[in-house]
């Protein structure tokens, strides 16, 4: 869950987590996560075009985490569905 296992590149990693959550999470869509590396979910939450809804600061297995509630922000509009 990222800060007790080497990962390489976490900023890398959860960008394009980001980006995949986003493709296949629907517009407005829910997503709860568990990680270590808070500052680092964070900040590619934002970027990635997700909201921080709730932080819930805990411990596992004795070390510091985080659950976050993440909601993906905006709404697609489906080339069907544009109003005239």
């Amino acid at each position: 869950w990222g800060y007790y296992e080497e990962l390489g590149d976490i900023a890398a990693f959860y960008r394009r987590m980001f980006s995949e959550l986003e493709r296949v999470l629907k517009p407005e869509g829910v997503i709860v996560l568990l990680s270590a590396r808070k500052s680092e979910l964070e900040t590619a939450a934002h970027a990635g075009g997700f909201s921080i809804k709730k932080n819930i600061s805990t411990l596992v297995n004795g070390k510091k985490a985080g659950v976050y509630v993440l909601r993906r922000e905006g709404k697609i509009e489906h080339p069907l569905h544009k109003e005239a």
